[in-house]
């Protein structure tokens, strides 16, 4: 669990867009699936091999669960992020992307993070290695491979000259005035009436999904002055931990080390994960502190780096225990659902005739007569310029041309209008705005986006990817 934790302490590699740069290339269905040659081969990609045993490398670097991948989706998930690894370490060698020692050097001695007065700090550089459980040389070449994709990304997106077209298209995207009849349906939502038989039904239906966990947890802060007799957290106290890691390894259990340690042990009994016990009383304890310690599994007991503190954790039990209709939370999901399930009807029905193209301004109007409710006007100007739409919602309505006729809602649901566009007034942005160069940057980015996805579509025809259904199968099922 430790060695888990310390890979998320913030750093340099934290600073680097490793989502940005790692770019989503599609490859199922690429090439057939090849016959004969090594049995534990995944994936061929040209002439470089991704093998079960690398597949299961890059599963325990990243403390994954093997059982885990018998899931479909997380197991293709994973292995296109592998392949994807894959082809960008070989464009970065035909780039011809390489970086020198003392470029690497500058970007750790630049690094806020080891910096005390703003000056480099080998001892927060050494602490840091310590605490990540990293060897220097590691760490540095994690450091590499990230700056060369950052470079490749930079030479696909180089020397890039914005059209003021271009501008402009961003700034309307956002500056509009748009003149707009809209019918608010959640009018029509709210006529709806929950019937107690239906919250019934629901309920019975799904009342595994109303199971509440209930844990006892014990758990110790693991203080230097306790570990080491010092106030300090040295190279001693981390060997200390990993020595009781160890131990959790071969005794699965935390007894002897509080013993051997004196520790302070407490004991939480039977709370969920909102910090209640059985009978509702609120635990005293510190929120992050808590969501740490109860997503410990049962009998797997570890120590896990919390709030710049080490805790010594074990869950000894864990209960089940049914809700009924009674409990509010359970009342207000089943009405949520019944709501959302009459929400999702109606939206329904509306895309229906959006679908038979018999929704034009005259069945508008019969539609709001029908369900009585009223036809609303309004002029939207900008993003923040009306009191009905979320931003969101503003800028789908400025993608809509002048008579068209289209359903918008937020991502809860909590909010749906039906909205006809009845006039659309386009502004410019002079060059000389202060906004201007704003906008630039944005459209920059949309090009650049816009490049990356060719880029992206031009590698898939570039490399031969194979995929070997019958290793994957058969590797699935030895998990």
């Amino acid at each position: 669990m430790i060695t888990a934790t310390k890979k998320l302490i913030g750093s340099l590699l934290g600073k680097i867009l490793i989502i940005i740069i790692i770019l989503p290339f599609l490859f199922w269905g690429m090439g057939d699936v090849f016959r004969g040659g090594n049995q534990n081969i995944l994936v061929k990609i040209d002439n470089q091999n991704i093998s079960t045993q690398e597949f299961l490398n890059s599963l325990n670097r990243r403390n994954i669960d093997r059982t885990q991948i018998k899931n479909d989706k997380i197991f293709n998930d994973l292995l296109s992020e592998l392949i994807t690894s894959k082809i960008v370490s070989l464009e970065i060698e035909n780039f011809g992307i390489k970086i020198s020692p003392n470029a690497l050097k500058n970007l750790i001695l630049n690094d806020k993070q080891f910096k005390d007065n703003d000056q480099f700090s080998r001892t927060s550089y050494e602490k840091f290695l310590i605490e990540s459980g990293l060897q220097a040389a590691t760490f540095e070449k994690i450091i590499a491979e990230q700056e060369k994709k950052r470079q490749l990304l930079d030479n696909l997106s180089e020397g890039l000259v914005v059209p003021d077209f271009l501008v402009q298209t961003e700034y309307r995207k956002e500056n509009q005035t748009k003149e707009l009849e809209f019918i608010d349906l959640n009018e029509i939502y709210n006529k709806f009436v929950l019937a107690e038989n239906d919250r019934k039904e629901l309920f019975e239906k799904n009342k595994d999904l109303f199971l509440e966990e209930y844990k006892t947890i014990n758990y110790a802060e693991l203080s230097p002055v306790k570990i080491t007799s010092k106030n300090e957290y040295d190279e001693v106290f981390f060997k200390k931990i990993e020595e009781i890691e160890n131990k959790l390894f071969d005794t699965n259990q935390i007894t002897q080390i509080v013993k051997d340690f004196n520790l302070d042990l407490k004991k939480l009994t039977q709370v969920n994960a909102s910090k209640k016990d059985v009978q509702g009383n609120q635990i005293d304890l510190d929120d992050q502190i808590f969501k740490n310690m109860f997503n410990f599994k049962e009998n797997e007991p570890g120590v896990a780096k919390i709030s710049d503190k080490y805790y010594l954790i074990q869950i000894n039990n864990v209960e089940k225990i049914n809700k009924n209709l009674n409990d509010k939370a359970v009342a207000a999901a089943i009405d949520r659902q019944l709501k959302l399930k009459n929400i999702l009807e109606v939206n329904s029905e509306i895309i229906g005739k959006f679908s038979n193209d018999r929704f034009n301004a005259k069945k508008y109007t019969e539609y709001a007569v029908d369900k009585n409710v009223r036809i609303q006007n309004t002029i939207i100007k900008n993003l923040k310029d009306n009191q009905y739409f979320s931003d969101d919602m503003i800028r789908r309505v400025f993608s809509f041309k002048n008579n068209e006729i289209n359903l918008i809602t937020n991502n809860d649901f909590s909010k749906s209008y039906l909205v006809k566009i009845n006039n659309t007034v386009f502004n410019n942005l002079s060059e000389n705005s202060d906004k201007y160069d704003e906008f630039k940057v944005k459209a920059l980015i949309s090009l650049s986006q816009e490049i990356y996805k060719s880029y992206d579509l031009g590698v898939n025809k570039k490399y031969d990817i194979e995929i070997n259904d019958r290793v994957i199968q058969r590797f699935k099922n030895s998990l």
